[in-house]
């Protein structure tokens, strides 16, 4: 697992609105000595505001080699409240300095493997509220700055609007006059106007004519119907037979 993998979960594990984390944390501005790897601030007054820091390791000899020189992590652990690693399951072993803890991935999360205890934290320097508000704000974009692309993207908007009513209007028309044109056929054909009420009464006429006319048409098509009528004079001709005998 890579330290942008381990950076990304811990965003996700310590985000807002309980907690602010901020990644690759420097002692100050300039040459800064130390670096974290990730802090982050709980948001909630009745936690305390509590600080964690972060110290990511992506393998055995990279721990191995911060053991050797622990101490110059307490440039930034002074002003935290807990100090974690985060490392992958193996990385870290019987070997966790006192006070630390542990986070180890765990699905798509992180999980803690050992608390890390509550120190004593010092109140932070100017230098390194320096390299945080450095940090912060180069995560922020000034609206000023893109203030031209959300106008620009505002007109598009607009234009994109007007063009599609523009096609609805053209296409609407389109239909209507579509529509007429079979009408003025359709009223040639049957020789009536639609546009009298005299007209369309007279259409009211026809359409029942129609209807009858449909009908007679399926009931003369109806085999059923058919077969019956043929039932019906076979029995008359008997009834027939009978009646000369």
């Amino acid at each position: 697992m890579t330290e942008a993998e381990l950076i990304k979960r811990l965003a996700t594990k310590y985000s807002q609105p309980e907690w602010a984390f901020i990644p690759h944390v420097r002692s100050s501005t300039g040459g800064a000595e130390r670096t974290a790897d990730g802090l982050a601030m709980h948001m909630y007054r009745s936690r305390g505001h509590e600080v964690c820091g972060f110290e990511i390791k992506v393998s055995r000899s990279d721990w191995l080699s911060e053991l050797k020189n622990a101490a110059k992590a307490e440039r930034i652990m002074q002003y935290c409240d807990r100090w974690y690693v985060v490392a992958a399951k193996g990385v870290v072993k019987n070997d966790l300095p006192l006070e630390w803890g542990l986070l180890e991935p765990h699905g798509a999360g992180l999980r803690i493997i050992h608390q890390a205890e509550v120190t004593k934290s010092d109140a932070m320097d100017r230098p390194f509220i320096a390299a945080l508000l450095r940090k912060v704000s180069e995560g922020s974009v000034p609206y000023e700055s893109i203030k031209s692309e959300v106008e620009q993207a505002r007109a598009e908007g607009k234009q994109s609007a007007l063009n599609n009513l523009d096609w609805e209007s053209k296409h609407a028309i389109s239909e209507t006059k579509n529509l007429r044109e079979m009408m003025d056929k359709f009223e040639a054909v049957i020789g009536v106007k639609f546009d009298t009420w005299a007209g369309i009464k007279r259409m009211g006429k026809v359409a029942k004519h129609v209807k009858i006319a449909m009908a007679l048409d399926e009931i003369r098509n109806d085999w059923q119907i058919e077969g019956a009528m043929k039932l019906l004079r076979k029995a008359l001709k008997e009834l027939k037979k009978i009646s000369d005998e």
